[in-house]
């Protein structure tokens, strides 16, 4: 699955210039998971994965994790949850989404230990001057 995912991508984004393929993906990982529980090895992990899945250098690859949050979904503020983020240039749209949303998905799944139902992910195209930092 990852490497038909890949080689999706790649076709949609094979019109991109070289600018926008240059740029800098950010990642904001909010979770109701103690700190301590989080995998200190996450973001190394998370940007070698993105890297590889997005065709970006993992040393352009921004990522923030903030657990201790405060999260409540249906009433419940017990169960694991996880909000994730991911914003680019060039990367996403309609059809990549559709790919790219379960792949992330179930990586996160995996590593922070949440049930799918509990993971809302966002994964946002940026117009480059909607992103200053990264022009």
């Amino acid at each position: 699955m990852f490497r038909s995912a890949l080689a999706r991508i790649s076709r949609q984004t094979a019109g991109v210039s070289w600018q926008q393929n240059r740029t800098y993906p950010v990642c904001t990982f909010n979770t109701n998971l103690p700190q301590s529980q989080v995998d200190p090895n996450f973001e190394a992990k998370f940007s070698d994965y993105l890297s590889k899945l997005l065709n970006k250098p993992k040393e352009r690859i921004y990522i923030q994790i903030n657990g201790d949050c405060r999260m409540c979904s249906n009433n419940d503020k017990e169960t694991r949850m996880l909000m994730a983020s991911i914003k680019s240039i060039g990367v996403f749209n309609e059809n990549s989404n559709k790919v790219l949303g379960p792949e992330i998905r179930d990586y996160l799944c995996e590593h922070f230990g949440v049930d799918k139902m509990k993971i809302t992910l966002l994964l946002q195209d940026l117009k480059q001057h909607e992103a200053a930092h990264i022009m």
